[in-house]
């Protein structure tokens, strides 16, 4: 019977990718385990597409994933100039040979370990059905003032959780379009257009101006976010991003965690990120 914490598919493909990861990587970097004959790692939490595990170095955490736009996003991160904050801090990422999930590729990356992740969705929620009883808790101006810190902060998030979903929705449509028309090189074509159009003005033609005003609405919102003192880190490395090419369309509250207990809030899963600047060049991702 499965215990609490754990998830059999990151187990096993740790047991069959142990011997692979001890001969490449420092032996702090490998997963804090369990006692016991069979091995199996300790889990910080699981999603729907991965898994992190805290590992031997203080700081530092290693996530089991198999979603292909985290893994992308992260080896583009890695090739580019980091933001100054608001974002986990990336090490190194692998594509796991051989192993799937779910008909998926498996990828393990090195990151900064976050705390209190998802802690500002339960805070929101509170905020929202219970509002009152912030001020009873302590009843005092505190406990209001946090309240509405953390009302703005989720609210600007949520902002651009919207309209990032928005220009990522129209343009995954168009791609598939595009492709089952046979004229994929016509989508980077558009994009191409629409990214010149966002940084230079309207051109014209409406689908491509269409496509640079959304893009615009997402930038801001990422403003708005970077300017909102609770949230400001999480928007001005969604900026960063953006003004490189790449929007990060799914970041959302339960997505963010803390640089340090009590500290600032950042972002720990990427989400859905999505590539704007054709000339945006995503390095291969090294095998294990």
């Amino acid at each position: 019977m499965t215990q609490l914490g754990e998830t059999p598919w990151v187990d096993k493909t740790w047991r069959k990718v142990w011997d692979r990861a001890t001969a490449r990587v420092d032996e702090s970097w490998l997963p804090d385990v369990h006692e016991g004959k069979k091995l199996r790692v300790h889990e910080h939490g699981a999603g729907h597409w991965g898994v992190v595990s805290p590992t031997n170095e203080p700081g530092v955490v290693v996530k089991l994933t198999s979603d292909p736009s985290e893994a992308l996003f992260v080896a583009w991160a890695l090739s580019v100039d980091r933001p100054e904050a608001g974002i986990v801090e990336y090490f190194h990422i692998y594509e796991v040979t051989g192993v799937t999930h779910r008909a998926r590729k498996v990828y393990m990356l090195w990151r900064s370990e976050a705390y209190d992740v998802g802690a500002l969705l339960v805070d929101w929620r509170a905020a929202v059905h219970a509002p009152r009883a912030w001020v009873r808790r302590a009843n005092n101006a505190v406990e209001e003032e946090h309240r509405l810190k953390t009302l703005d902060g989720a609210g600007a998030v949520l902002g651009v959780f919207q309209h990032a979903g928005t220009l990522r929705k129209h343009l995954l449509e168009m791609r598939r379009i595009c492709a089952a028309q046979g004229r994929e090189a016509e989508y980077t074509r558009i994009l191409g257009l629409a990214w010149d159009s966002f940084n230079g003005g309207d051109t014209g033609y409406f689908a491509i101006d269409d496509i640079a005003r959304e893009i615009h609405a997402v930038r801001r919102a990422m403003e708005e976010t970077s300017s909102t003192h609770y949230v400001a880190g999480v928007g001005k490395a969604m900026l960063h991003y953006l003004l490189d090419g790449v929007a990060l369309c799914d970041v959302h509250l339960q997505n963010l965690g803390r640089s340090m207990p009590g500290g600032p809030w950042i972002i720990t899963d990427p989400g859905h990120s999505l590539v704007l600047n054709p000339a945006v060049v995503i390095p291969p991702i090294e095998p294990l």
